[in-house]
């Protein structure tokens, strides 16, 4: 009997700087991404508070990734200590990934992307801080993440 098999592909450097382009970043870096030589790396300009989070968490069986990835884009709301942060003061980026789901007798259920990071530019006060990101699944399902940090 087949297994559950998940099927990822890779994040293309297209991709990655469409989607910096489409939410207003001017320059990303990361020493986690090998971009081809070809291409100049770009860098983050601000200090970041970051989270991930999986797109499998907010998924349900039928979902497809290109509805599901494009409405999690939407729906997603970003807050510093309890204050709607601004979209230039954050950064949001999409695995490209696809990853197929199936039940438990190998039937494909659906398809999600892979995770999504999610960075809060950090405040000038000092001392302990929150943020959090809310998303909606497509059902209107609100997932909220917090995390704590300290400046």
């Amino acid at each position: 009997m087949l297994k559950k098999y998940r099927l990822i592909v890779a994040l293309s450097t297209l991709l990655l700087l469409s989607l910096a382009t489409l939410i207003g970043v001017k320059s990303l870096q990361s020493d986690r991404i090998n971009l081809p030589t070809e291409q100049p790396v770009p860098e983050i300009s601000m200090k970041t508070s970051c989270t991930n989070i999986s797109q499998k968490d907010i998924w349900e069986a039928g979902n497809t990734a290109d509805v599901l990835t494009p409405h999690l884009s939407q729906s997603i709301v970003v807050k510093l200590d309890g204050e709607k942060v601004a979209s230039d003061h954050m950064l949001i980026m999409f695995s490209g990934s696809l990853i197929f789901e199936y039940d438990k007798n190998s039937r494909p259920i659906g398809t999600h992307g892979g995770s999504i990071a999610v960075c809060v530019e950090l405040p000038s006060e000092k001392g302990d801080h929150s943020a959090t990101v809310e998303l909606s699944s497509l059902s209107g399902k609100v997932h909220s993440y917090n995390w704590r940090f300290n400046v």
